[in-house]
């Protein structure tokens, strides 16, 4: 069950079009590179409390001072919108959530934009999950089964996405009804 972005191409419902671009932009700033995407297999491990909301309506991390100071105008960066900054990107991305949409989230605007996107990212692992609850061989199974192989597939979605998946759990990815 890797995490990818492939069920997150084509068109959405209303409902789940900034759902999606936040999952486009926490993905990376979380580790799981989106190649189709602006900054291609870029990805980074930001630490939640370091993470600025800023940085998840931009999708990636903002230069620090010493990048900006270390960064010289050429003609080149002069007309474009966004380039790197060391690990960073300067300027304006393409991919850019504006400010009133992410403060429509409240009462905690980080925790639930991050949260949003992961749980966007996460929902095919979640749906077989589910899937897998409710299948009726499932139901049959004694308890110390059942949890087996929830065990498994779990460990399976976390080994593979282990930051994301962490991050998840631990600020109450809950996509799964218990």
């Amino acid at each position: 069950m890797p995490v990818d972005y492939e069920h997150l191409s084509g068109k959405h419902p209303r409902a789940q079009v900034v759902p999606t671009h936040l999952a486009y932009n926490v993905g990376p700033l979380l580790g799981v590179p989106n190649p189709d995407r602006p900054f291609g297999e870029a990805s980074w491990l930001s630490s939640f409390n370091d993470l600025t909301l800023e940085e998840v309506a931009r999708g990636a991390p903002k230069p620090t001072r010493e990048e900006l100071a270390g960064r010289r105008a050429t003609p080149a960066s002069l007309t474009a919108d966004w380039e790197w900054a060391g690990h960073s990107v300067f300027g304006t991305p393409p991919n850019l959530i504006v400010s009133p949409t992410m403060n429509a989230y409240d009462p905690d605007t980080k925790s639930a934009t991050v949260l949003t996107g992961i749980n966007r990212l996460l929902e095919p692992q979640a749906a077989t999950l589910q899937n897998v609850i409710n299948d009726g061989y499932f139901q049959h199974l004694a308890v110390i089964q059942r949890l087996q192989v929830l065990a498994g597939l779990l460990i399976g979605a976390y080994r593979r996405s282990l930051y994301l998946s962490r991050l998840g759990l631990r600020h109450g990815h809950c996509s799964v009804p218990t």
